[in-house]
């Protein structure tokens, strides 16, 4: 729970590693994460909308995006995301293009899912 006493909607950031042209982010996701409820009652999956909003928060965070990406290009799911996930989100630019950046989140050496963003300005 965060300090109000709701559940959290962002993973915990165990750390981050910056690499030439990125960023990777080691990220803990909690078991009260508020995007589970309900989302399987059976069996709680993380949202694919949800995994791309942590692509573009972190995304612009970590490279000073002011907007949100005015594009989306080739969003894929690979595996659920489960509560206490372990992930990796890596974050790259591309180099001809600095305003874009394509992501991957994995879990364990295991693709979860991956896809590309434009955003409008280059900071």
């Amino acid at each position: 729970m965060v300090a109000d006493g709701r559940p959290p909607k962002h993973p915990e950031v165990l750390d981050t590693t910056p690499f030439d042209g990125g960023v990777r982010l080691r990220l803990a996701v909690p078991h009260a994460l508020a995007w589970f409820a309900g989302h399987f009652p059976a069996e709680a999956v993380l949202p694919g909308y949800v995994q791309v909003g942590w692509a573009i928060a972190f995304a612009r965070a970590q490279f000073g995006f002011g907007d949100d990406p005015c594009e989306l290009h080739q969003v894929r799911f690979q595996r659920p995301v489960r509560p206490g996930a372990r992930l990796e989100l890596e974050l790259l630019r591309d180099a001809g293009r600095p305003a874009r950046v394509a992501w991957r989140l994995s879990e364990g050496g295991r693709p979860v899912g991956r896809g590309r963003m434009e955003f409008a300005a280059v900071p």
